[in-house]
């Protein structure tokens, strides 16, 4: 159960990290737009408008969910299944 829960939690780091990226790569391409004078089709997606293609914005959305699962399982392997304590650290018990 305790797997499944942190396993959970890494998948919706994954994914608010994704919307922070998509927020950033729409914020790059509406200035890129701008500035060279286009004209931005807006798309929309779950009853919101994007300037993003749908298949891009749904794709960073599985990629941060998929790495979001991927890292859990890695930090899960590493922390639980190895015992490291720390990354940087070894940390001297009694």
């Amino acid at each position: 159960m305790k797997k499944t829960v942190y396993i959970f939690f890494t998948a919706c780091l994954g994914a608010l990290l994704s919307f922070i990226a998509h927020a950033l790569i729409e914020s790059l391409y509406l200035n890129w737009a701008e500035s060279n004078d286009l004209t931005v089709a807006w798309h929309s997606l779950a009853g919101k408008s994007c300037a993003l293609p749908p298949l891009l914005s749904i794709s960073l959305l599985l990629a941060g969910v998929i790495l979001g699962i991927w890292l859990g399982f890695t930090w899960w392997r590493l922390v639980y299944q190895q015992k490291k304590k720390g990354l940087f650290i070894k940390i001297k018990g009694n």
